[in-house]
């Protein structure tokens, strides 16, 4: 599941161009992100948009269209996280 402070460190415009929901946060600091393609050079611009270290997963795209879509309607139950 996607922790919703996590994704709230990368915007749902960038995300979906480049098929990308951050995930959770890891133990090291680091955001983990979900990709649907990492060979893509959408790679370099998804580290960018997000201020903190990363570490990618790959899945589905649709799973990560899913991801957004339920993240649409939940809101943080913990206070934001700085990213």
């Amino acid at each position: 599941s996607v922790d919703p402070r996590a994704a709230a460190c990368m915007s749902r415009e960038v995300g979906e161009r480049h098929l990308a929901v951050p995930v959770r946060f890891l133990p090291d600091g680091a955001l983990l992100i979900a990709v649907a393609d990492p060979t893509s050079e959408s790679l370099v611009k998804i580290q960018a948009a997000v201020a903190k270290p990363v570490k990618f997963a790959v899945t589905d795209a649709a799973d990560i269209a899913y991801a957004w879509r339920l993240l649409a309607v939940v809101s943080p139950s913990e206070p934001p996280v700085s990213c």
